[in-house]
């Protein structure tokens, strides 16, 4: 999500209007999940996707109306038959898309876009509230508000109860909410999760590329100099020439943070593990067989940890596809790390 909030911001401040489609609500086998977006620009340029086939040929239509008006527009879509198809869809069902125009005059706007990459950069959390009643936004004006974790408030909520809108700091899933009486789009802004490589090798390099893809923020971690450069890791945000021993005290792992433990031998994997295991990563997962992992978990256990503790760890590491090259075992690794990540979406305050 953060790719597309960087995109409104580079068409504001080069002077170019456009309009964001968001699904938001969805019912049945809609393709895509509440809060997905597609920005269209005046010149013609497209990013994102809500889906593909007439559903999105639809919406890219009506952009021109809104982005010419400075007006949203609440689209109601059922897809059945063809349009079913085209999605590769197994059944219809119904989406609600709410489009909405941006402009470089849009003064809300251009503070909200600001402040939500700024808290994609600093790690901090936030809600995003879109109003959807399209009577109540003035023409080329955003009717919306950001909270951060932090309780500053950026855009229009006057008539909104306070206690409501700090609630929007504990959702975890976009949703309709009433706010005001009037129905809001209400999002997380939340952190992008970070993946910390321990290891430098073969794998690591599939790995790197293939999570960056999926909307992870990669740190390799490594204790020799040729294999943490940004010649071989060139998706990668971090990279650390660091032993192995230090790990825990030089890096900056929370929640939020994904450990792959792919390293170039047992005796660093558990050096690695050791200190893994004392930190609150959302995952810890290790490389290696079953002998391999029953070995290491014995001699931690020998130094106190518990089987309560080694049951965090993902070993033999990712989903079990018959993997068996490197490109296929970053594959299965990367597979379990997004399943980890939508897991970890899942319910909600609100």
């Amino acid at each position: 999500m953060e790719k597309i909030f960087n995109k409104i911001k580079e068409a504001l401040v080069s002077g170019l209007r456009g309009a964001i489609g968001t699904i938001v609500r969805k019912s049945g086998s809609s393709p895509r999940s509440e809060g997905t977006k597609i920005v269209i620009f005046e010149n013609g340029d497209i990013f994102g996707s809500i889906g593909g086939g007439r559903l999105e040929a639809e919406i890219i239509q009506k952009a021109k109306g809104v982005i010419e008006r400075q007006k949203p527009q609440n689209i109601d879509f059922y897809l059945k038959g063809k349009d079913v198809a085209g999605l590769d869809m197994i059944c219809g069902g119904d989406v609600e898309i709410f489009l909405e125009p941006f402009n470089p005059k849009d003064r809300v706007l251009r503070e909200i876009i600001d402040k939500i990459l700024e808290l994609y950069g600093l790690g901090k959390r936030g809600g995003l509230a879109t109003c959807l009643d399209q009577k109540s936004w003035k023409r080329g004006e955003s009717n919306k508000f950001l909270i951060t974790q932090d309780r500053e408030i950026i855009g229009r909520y006057e008539e909104i109860p306070s206690e409501q809108i700090t609630q929007l700091l504990h959702i975890t899933s976009s949703k309709i909410v009433n706010l005001g009486n009037m129905n809001y789009f209400i999002e997380p802004i939340v952190s992008i999760p970070t993946l910390f490589l321990f290891g430098g090798g073969h794998i690591s390099l599939h790995i790197s590329h293939i999570a960056s893809l999926v909307g992870f923020r990669v740190v390799v971690v490594d204790d020799r100099d040729e294999f943490v450069n940004s010649e071989r890791f060139p998706e990668a945000s971090e990279l650390h020439c660091i032993p192995f021993e230090e790990v825990l005290n030089r890096l900056s792992i929370n929640s939020d943070s994904y450990l792959v433990i792919v390293t170039r031998g047992h005796l660093c994997d558990k050096t690695v593990l050791s200190q893994a295991l004392r930190t609150n990563a959302l995952y810890i997962g290790m490389i290696g067989s079953k002998r391999k992992r029953d070995t290491i978990y014995r001699a931690l256990m020998d130094e106190g940890y518990t089987r309560e503790d080694l049951q965090r760890v993902h070993c033999p590491i990712g989903l079990s596809i018959g993997a068996e090259t490197p490109e296929e075992i970053a594959i299965s690794i990367v597979a379990e790390l997004i399943k980890i990540r939508a897991e970890s979406k899942e319910g909600g305050v609100l």
